[in-house]
């Protein structure tokens, strides 16, 4: 049981909302959603009556409601007391990050960590998948948030998060096309997306050395330029897709049907480990990725 799905679930119950409950936590709605659902299917019951009318509670929500008010007041009283023990924490936490986990994973953990520790320094860094991890087998960082799973034996991995690949081609690109001959742009040698796309698209039977391709680009933020302009289609992941797609800057043309995993690293024997540990246990109830699923 996860104490985010206990506090959404209150929020909810208390705003009648799942809607409003989503902006008052900071989140998508679709998000607010699955975690309802992972709540009851935790406890094995549903919670709340859904109709055209709106939502309910349940028999077992009323009762499930009353309890978790209750767990969240403790929770509370036990952060507050503890908090003294931890404000004294000072120092400078090294934190490198892939593209993708940098703009869509990385804020709302800094977020956490600064709430609990606000009198550590963060220094971040953004680089590719491989060159994050590069960096913190040389010590230069303390923790890495990427799109690969390490292979080094000195390094310890935490799953964050995953998220699907998808092709994306210009909003006037005609679907009645074969993806697989159109030009492509890929990421640079050492991306996770790059990889992960190399992967998916072997799966599917197409080998990327016999694509048409255009630009090899170092940048996520790139690569949707250059698709949205039309110089090719692209392999991203959805989370970076979403928000184009909204904008009508780009569509989707291909679900890949593959799911990229997203980790937390850090070195066996960490350089500072007090500080990693601290940013490690800060996050820890809170590793999840964004939602595009919604539900009604």
């Amino acid at each position: 049981m996860d104490l985010r799905y206990l506090n959404a679930f209150v929020k909810v119950c208390d705003a009648k909302s799942f809607t409003v409950a989503a902006l008052s936590l900071g989140l998508t709605q679709p998000a607010v959603s699955k975690q309802i659902r992972r709540l009851e299917q935790d406890l094995g019951v549903p919670l709340f009556n859904r109709d055209d009318n709106g939502i309910s509670l349940t028999d077992a929500g009323r009762e499930a409601y009353h309890t978790a008010t209750q767990i969240l007041a403790e929770w509370t009283k036990l952060t507050l007391a503890c908090k003294p023990y931890f404000e004294s924490l000072q120092g400078t936490l090294s934190i490198g990050s892939s593209t993708t986990p940098a703009r869509h994973l990385l804020l709302s953990h800094l977020q956490q960590f600064h709430a609990v520790h606000p009198h550590v320094t963060l220094r971040v860094q953004v680089e590719d998948s491989q060159r994050t991890l590069d960096a913190l087998l040389q010590s230069e960082i303390d923790i890495a948030f990427v799109g690969i799973e390490p292979h080094s034996a000195d390094l310890v991995r935490t799953p964050l998060a995953s998220d699907r690949l998808v092709v994306v081609a210009s909003a006037s690109y005609n679907l009645h096309d074969d993806w697989r001959l159109s030009p492509f742009l890929l990421r640079e040698d050492g991306s996770g997306t790059g990889a992960a796309a190399k992967q998916a698209l072997a799966d599917l039977g197409v080998d990327t050395e016999r694509l048409n391709v255009v630009a090899r680009l170092n940048s996520s933020t790139l690569v949707l330029d250059f698709v949205a302009a039309g110089l090719g289609l692209a392999v991203i992941s959805s989370w970076e897709a979403a928000q184009a797609v909204r904008q009508g800057r780009i569509q989707v043309v291909a679900d890949l049907n593959y799911r990229r995993e997203f980790h937390v690293v850090t070195r066996r024997v960490p350089k500072q480990t007090e500080l990693t540990d601290a940013f490690l246990h800060a996050i820890a109830p809170h590793s999840s990725g964004p939602e595009e699923q919604d539900e009604e």
